[in-house]
C-alpha cells in the first residue's frame, strides 16, 4: 500500500543515492512514514540492508527489486527506491530496466548532473532532459501511469557558487516544465511537494 517513488537518473554517478537519502529525511520531517530501498553497495552500508542489483542474475533483478519494495513498504506511506545506472548507459541500462519494471513506481524523480556532456565512460552525447523523461514514461506506459514529477540536480560542478547553481536549476525548470532543485544545497521540500501532489 505504500507509494513507490523511483529516483532514476540520466547517467551513473549523478547523485541518485544522495537524493534518495535527502528525500527520505524530508518526508520523515513532514510526518510521513517513509523508507528507502537501497540497491547499491554504498546504499546498503548506509541503510544496513538492501540488494546489490549489479550482483543479481539478470533474469531475477525485477523480482528481487519487487520483493525489496514489499519489505520496505510494509506499514509505510512512501518508499523511495535508489536507482542504478541509466536507461541510456550502454553498460548499466540492464539494471535500470530491471529496477524500473520490478518496483513499478507510482512516479519517478530524475537525477541529473548538468556538467555531464557525455555518457560516463563512453563517447555518446548526453540526450536532452526531455528525452530522458520521455524514455522513462514511455517504458512504463504499457503497465501504468508513472510520470517523472521533478528533477534533482547535482550542481557540485559549480563549487560553492549558489547563484550559479540556482541559474542551472532555473534552466532545467524552463527546459522541462518540472520542479527542480539541488536537494543537498537547497533542501528537498519542493520535490516532496511534487511527489505528494501526484498522489492527490
Amino acid at each position: 500500500g505504500a507509494r513507490v517513488v523511483l529516483v532514476t537518473g540520466t547517467d551513473c554517478n549523478v547523485g541518485k543515492m544522495t537524493a534518495t537519502v535527502e528525500l527520505v529525511e524530508e518526508a520523515r520531517r513532514r510526518g510521513l512514514r517513509a523508507a528507502w530501498a537501497a540497491t547499491g553497495q554504498t546504499g546498503i552500508m548506509l541503510r544496513e540492508r538492501g540488494i546489490c542489483v549489479d550482483r543479481v542474475v539478470a533474469d531475477f533483478v525485477s523480482g528481487a527489486a519487487e520483493e525489496l519494495v514489499n519489505v520496505e513498504g510494509e506499514d509505510k506511506d512512501i518508499v523511495f527506491v535508489e536507482g542504478q545506472g541509466a536507461l541510456v548507459h550502454p553498460g548499466y541500462a540492464a539494471v535500470t530496466l530491471g529496477l524500473l519494471f520490478g518496483v513499478m513506481p507510482d512516479c519517478m524523480i530524475l537525477a541529473h548532473e548538468p556538467a555531464r556532456g557525455k555518457i560516463r565512460r563512453y563517447d555518446f552525447e548526453m540526450p536532452p532532459l526531455k528525452d530522458h523523461i520521455r524514455f522513462h514514461e514511455m517504458l512504463m506506459a504499457p503497465f501504468k501511469r508513472s510520470p517523472v514529477v521533478s528533477v534533482v540536480l547535482n550542481t557540485s560542478g559549480v563549487g560553492v557558487d549558489a547563484a550559479a547553481a540556482r541559474a542551472l536549476i532555473d534552466e532545467v525548470r524552463l527546459e522541462t516544465g518540472l520542479p527542480a532543485t539541488d536537494v543537498v544545497r537547497f533542501g528537498a521540500g519542493e520535490i516532496i511537494d511534487a511527489v505528494m501532489g501526484t498522489a492527490e
